[in-house]
């Protein structure tokens, strides 16, 4: 199964979401409860109104499950930047004997003019050029995956395409990555994202350590199998069924890596040693 990134929970369905969890993780990498410890700050308002929620999923490209079948009407009038709304049942709460909603809000008035200035990217003329939907594909892309290195806000990187490989960083004339637009994976554009946080030098320079700070970054990476490491063939065909216990054995890896020289092999036979599973 193909996960999603982020999913807000609305107000009025938290108990439905903490019995229904593993659904929700199934299908997302992200999940914000609206006024819970692990929301961004934004959502951490117990009072936040519909509406602001609503512009949160809108900016943070987030689905929203909710039971509230009155609201979502009002927002067309009261923001012009929300044009539409997919919206479909999600499930069925049996306890509060009433529908789980999930509403997907759109702008279709900005889908071929996306902006890249939050994070100063700098669109090369091959990017800038290209078809629509290969530029605003890497454009929103490349967005969301550097709200996971915050250690880049303050750079200028100049975001362009390949054709030879997946990807390549580079940051002898400033810090520039080219991904391939037929071959566009989170994990690609994460790799390429890591290896300008080494040209930084604070991180170890090889291949296969850029894969496992990747992999242990964020659960968004995860979307395919990395090219460097060693990995068990099963383990790359059940990949995103063990994409939890992957992330969380690279994370020890950094860790591992404290205090002992050889992180990257350990990393290797603990994924070795993982029980798979297959669904």
């Amino acid at each position: 199964m193909t996960h999603l990134t982020n999913v807000v929970i609305d107000h009025d369905v938290i108990g439905w979401a903490h019995s229904n969890m593993q659904k929700l993780k199934d299908r997302y990498n992200n999940i914000y409860i609206v006024g819970k410890d692990n929301s961004p700050e934004e959502l951490m308002n117990n009072n936040i109104s519909d509406l602001n929620i609503a512009k949160y999923c809108l900016n943070n490209n987030c689905d929203l499950v909710t039971a509230d079948k009155k609201s979502y009407v009002d927002w067309f009038n009261s923001y012009n930047g929300i044009t539409k709304l997919v919206i479909s049942k999600f499930d069925y709460w049996n306890e509060g004997h009433r529908p789980i909603l999930l509403i997907q809000i759109e702008n279709t008035n900005h889908i071929e003019n996306i902006t890249p200035y939050n994070f100063n990217l700098k669109i090369s003329k091959p990017l800038e050029t290209a078809p629509s939907r290969f530029k605003n594909k890497i454009i929103t892309m490349v967005n969301e995956s550097l709200l996971h290195f915050p250690e880049l806000s303050d750079d200028r990187i100049t975001l362009g395409i390949t054709h030879v490989n997946d990807g390549n960083a580079s940051w002898e004339e400033g810090y520039k990555i080219r991904l391939n637009p037929r071959r566009l994976t989170y994990f690609t554009i994460g790799h390429e994202l890591m290896h300008l946080l080494q040209f930084k030098g604070d991180l170890p320079m090889t291949e296969n350590s850029t894969d496992i700070f990747t992999l242990a970054r964020s659960m968004l990476f995860l979307d395919e199998p990395p090219c460097y490491l060693k990995i068990p063939r099963k383990l790359q065909n059940y990949w995103e069924e063990n994409a939890e216990s992957i992330h969380s054995i690279c994370k020890d890896a950094i860790e591992y890596r404290k205090t002992h020289r050889n992180y990257i092999k350990w990393t290797e036979d603990k994924f070795g040693q993982l029980t798979i599973k297959t669904r």
